[in-house]
Parts: structure tokens; C-alpha cells; sequence
């Protein structure tokens, strides 16, 4: 946003300048361009500052990096580690296109310069009296850099590239050019190496790929190429050559280049797409042409690099809220919600009757979400704000049952210890508000599942004066029965098949989620000790 902000400065002094000189504007649009490049780096080095604006609101699609399991049953204290992190997967496709189109963007620019190179390094030594050209007008503007003039075998190439050792390159046909088409393309390249324009356009197309997507980067990169050349034209008016003998050399050039088109990574004086512009721009007496002052330049700098340093320190006050519910759909209040922020500096709330929170005057950054609600497992999840409101559906998942039993050696007792309990009633449920407009169903009232039945394991004969620990997962299903029994930790055989005999003669009451049964995970640890250990 604030890139954008930024070209969009630009573009629009740019634009309210169109009768001051081509000059002016192109340096304006690469002053924008070099500080919107920079704006990431400036935001890291300066301190910042709030600014409380309203901004839309996005759907945030982070998922949950770590969720802990609390167990529902009052006896149990523990808490285990579950889910690791999920990678976000809009987030990451979102990434991946961006990397994409970089990547394609960058090489596109990289197979131009090396092309470039290419010709260049095949091309031969432009004629004695185009090095003489090219040696009075260097001279005439002062310029110490010496510029190397190369003919190359490309029927339409002519462009000026690079900086310490500039090169200027000219089609294959340029043997025959007269000499006044001579001198006025050769003025003309030469100021855009006077001017810096190569360096300046380079920096712009790096923008542009890195921020390909965004359409003010394609836009103020071709407006930069555009008021380069008018730049350069007017140096060649100023010098004395006449707008429509100019203008006449232009389309001359043109109509030898057409047919055929190369894109190259450098200025192109006869492009096809800006020429009816530019001679109409030429031919036009009122235009100022005036050649930038150093003043100028150093007061543009200045606005525009103060700019950029409060942009950079600005940082948008976002708003997080969101929506918690059970997994049946229905809505949480009373839920205890925290935001963290990458400091550890927190922020507490409660969710409302419609099971709605919100944080407002968050500045950027990373922030950690916790809630915890009784009998749901404790949610933890990484939220990134980066400028924009985010909104987000948050389903809790209910808790973990807990379980624990001791087994004592006996002796020579083969019949397993068995208890049994009356199953609970149906509690009395409440009518649900019907469906519609602002209807809110109202969720979270857990019953948590109690053991009629108890079948204690017994203590494998094989296994007399031994111990060892048993810890099972499994699932207490609606029948109150317990199912998908797996082994979680255990390495005496014996004694797992002696846990699961037992436990799959158990049976509880439902756990009942708003007065519906619903299935419960359960994790099981049974400590067979012999007779007399501990």
C-alpha cells in the first residue's frame, strides 16, 4: 500500500506538470520510483508511528499452529501437545503465484541484458566520422566518460546501455545514414547517457518485477521510458536542430525499423508506441524544454525522500475480530480470548452473546491468538497483520478425555474386577431459536462422558513381578462404547493385550454437545505394578 502510495505521488506530480519541462517529470517519476524500491528498508530503519485509519476488511487464512488438548473430565490435569502447524494454504498459494510471476519477471530482464551483451560483443567499430560525432558533442557537454560506438548486425537495434563504459548501438544499416541523421541520433543517445537514464530504467524494471501485480509499477515504468525520450529530444532542439527536420529523421527511422520489433533492456529512440506523441510534442513552440537545474533536482529529492520517511514510519491501526464455534456450527459466548503480540505484550477479551470478539489499534506485525472455553481444547494460533482488518471463523474442537488406572499383581485371582453404574438421563434441552434473520444458535454446553462400566484389566500370569506402562488412544463412540483403539506407548506385548481386553468392555455415558451425542477422543494409561511395587 504504501509502494503504491508512493507511485501514485509520483504519477500524479508528473501528470499536474505537463506543461513544465519532460525533464522535470522524468526525474520526479524515478525519484518516486528509487524511494518506493527503497520504502521496505526505510521501514525497518526508522521508529514508528500510528496512524488510525479505517481500512477494509480481508478474511484471514492462517490456520492453527498449535493446538493443546484439555481434558474435559474434572479428574483430569494434563495437557498434551496435538496438531503442529498448518501452513496456510491460500497463503501459500498466494505466495507461490507471486514467486512465479517474480521469478518469470526477473528472468525476462536478465535474458534482455545478456542479449544485449550478446550484440554487443559481436559487433563491430562504428565508422571514423561517427566517432568523431560522438567525440564533439561528448566534449560539448563535458562529459569525461569515454562512450564506446558499436554496429552491430541487427537490422532495427539502436539503443544506449550501461554505466561506467557506456555503449551505444546502431542497426546494421546505419552506414548509410546521412550525416545531420548522424548527429542528431547520436545527440540524442548521448544524453541519455549524460541524463542517467539507463541506470534509472534499470532500477524501474527491477521494481516492476518484484511488484509485477502491481498495475502503478507497469504504469510509472512506462511513463519513465516515455518522458526520458521526450527528455532527450528536447536536448537535441535545444541544440539547435529544427523541430520538423527532427521529427522527419524520427519517422525516417521508423519506417526502417519496421517490421521489424525488439525489446531490449535500453531506451529505444524510435519506438512506434510513444512516436506520434513525441513529434507531436516537438512540433508544438510552446513547450518548455528547459534542461533540470541542480536546485531542482536536490528540492525534489528532498519532498520526495520526506515522503517517503513518513510512509515509511506510518504504520495503519488494524482491527482482528472474528466469530467463535462449537464444532455443530453453533456460536461460543463467554469464550476468554488473548492476542499476543511479538513483543509479549497482550490483550484480553471475552466473546459476546453472538460469540463475537474484536482487538482494534493493532499496528503490523505478528501476533499469537489463544481462547479457552471448559471442555474444548485450548486454541493457539499464529495471526499476521499486515495493514488490513482481518476477520476470521474460528471452530473450536472439544477436549480430550483423560483416563488413568492402576493394576496391582493379585496374585492368582483370574476374574477381572468389574463395576458398573446407572447411565444418566437425557437432560432437559431447551428450544433452539428458529431459523432466520438474525437467529443465533447458542452453542457450548458439554456434557462430558462418565463411566458405567468398568472392567479392570487383569495382570498377565507371564508377567508376575513385573511392571511396565500401557497408554492407548481411542474414540468413545455415540453408543458410549469404546472403538479405534490405538497404541500409543507400550512395549510389553502382555500387558497391551491385557489393557485392551479391558478397555474394550467399557462403556460410558454419550458425550452430549447441546444435548446431541457426539463422538469423544480418549487417551487411556494404564501402570501395572507387581504386588508390592509402586
Amino acid at each position: 500500500m504504501k509502494l503504491s502510495l508512493m507511485l501514485l505521488a509520483g504519477l500524479a506530480a508528473a501528470a499536474s506538470l505537463r506543461t513544465r519541462s519532460a525533464a522535470l517529470r522524468h526525474w520526479i517519476l524515478a525519484t518516486a520510483i528509487i524511494c518506493a524500491g527503497a520504502m521496505p528498508i526505510m521501514q525497518r530503519a526508522v521508529p514508528q508511528w500510528t496512524l488510525n485509519v479505517v481500512l477494509p476488511a480481508t478474511t484471514n487464512v492462517e490456520r492453527p499452529a498449535v493446538s493443546v488438548d484439555v481434558a474435559i473430565n474434572a479428574g483430569s490435569a494434563r495437557t498434551v501437545a496435538a496438531a503442529p502447524r498448518v501452513a496456510a494454504g491460500a497463503a501459500s498459494w498466494l505466495g507461490g503465484i507471486w514467486m512465479m510471476g517474480a521469478t518469470l519477471s526477473l528472468a525476462v530482464l536478465g535474458a534482455g541484458l545478456a542479449r544485449l551483451a550478446w550484440l554487443t560483443s559481436r559487433g563491430r567499430r562504428a565508422p571514423a566520422h561517427w566517432t568523431a560525432a560522438a567525440e564533439a558533442i561528448r566534449a560539448e557537454h563535458g562529459l569525461r566518460r569515454k562512450i564506446e560506438l558499436i554496429q552491430s548486425d541487427h537490422p532495427s537495434l539502436l539503443a544506449t546501455w550501461g554505466i561506467l563504459r557506456p555503449r551505444i548501438i546502431f542497426p546494421a544499416g546505419a552506414s548509410a545514414w546521412s550525416d545531420d541523421l548522424v548527429r542528431v541520433v547520436l545527440r540524442h543517445e548521448i544524453a541519455h547517457i549524460r541524463r542517467g537514464d539507463w541506470l534509472l530504467q534499470m532500477a524501474g524494471e527491477l521494481l516492476r518485477a518484484v511488484y509485477w501485480f502491481n498495475p502503478l509499477t507497469w504504469l510509472a515504468c512506462r511513463r519513465l521510458r516515455a518522458e526520458s525520450e521526450q527528455a532527450c529530444d528536447d536536448d537535441v532542439l535545444r541544440a539547435g536542430t529544427e523541430p520538423s527536420d527532427y521529427a522527419a529523421h524520427l519517422l525516417s527511422l521508423a519506417r526502417q525499423f519496421s517490421g521489424h520489433r525488439t525489446w531490449l533492456p535500453a531506451p529505444a529512440m524510435a519506438r512506434r508506441s510513444t512516436l506520434h506523441r513525441r513529434v507531436s510534442v516537438m512540433l508544438n513552440s510552446r513547450i518548455d524544454r528547459t534542461p533540470l537545474a541542480l536546485s531542482a533536482r536536490v528540492a525534489t529529492l528532498a519532498v520526495l525522500l520526506a515522503m517517503t520517511v513518513a510512509l515509511a514510519a506510518a504504520q495503519t491501526s488494524s482491527t482482528f475480530s472474528g466469530t467463535l464455534l462449537d464444532p455443530q456450527g453453533a456460536v461460543l459466548p463467554g469464550v476468554g480470548v488473548t492476542l499476543t503480540n511479538s513483543d509479549g505484550k497482550s490483550q484480553q477479551t471475552a466473546s459476546n452473546a453472538k460469540g463475537q470478539f474484536q482487538f482494534s489499534g493493532l499496528a503490523p506485525g505478528a501476533y499469537v491468538l489463544e481462547a479457552q472455553l471448559p471442555g474444548f481444547k485450548s486454541y493457539k494460533q499464529s495471526i499476521n497483520i499486515s495493514g488490513a482488518n482481518v476477520v476470521q471463523t474460528i471452530a473450536l474442537e472439544l477436549g480430550q478425555v483423560q483416563e488413568t488406572v492402576t493394576v496391582v499383581d493379585a496374585g492368582d485371582s483370574p476374574v477381572p474386577v468389574t463395576s458398573e453404574a446407572e447411565p444418566r438421563s437425557k437432560p432437559a434441552c431447551g428450544q433452539q431459536p428458529a431459523a432466520g434473520a438474525g437467529a443465533v444458535r447458542i452453542g457450548g454446553n458439554i456434557r462430558a462422558p462418565i463411566k458405567v462400566k468398568h472392567v479392570n484389566p487383569t495382570y498377565p500370569a507371564s508377567m508376575r513381578g513385573k511392571g511396565g506402562d500401557v497408554v492407548l488412544d481411542a474414540v468413545i463412540g455415540t453408543d458410549g462404547f469404546v472403538h479405534d483403539i490405538g497404541v500409543h506407548a507400550g512395549s510389553q506385548p502382555e500387558f497391551v493385550d491385557a489393557f485392551v481386553a479391558a478397555v474394550t468392555q467399557w462403556q460410558f455415558d454419550a458425550t452430549l454437545l447441546n444435548c446431541v451425542a457426539v463422538e469423544t477422543r480418549i487417551t487411556i494409561t494404564a501402570h501395572f505394578r507387581p504386588n508390592g511395587g509402586i
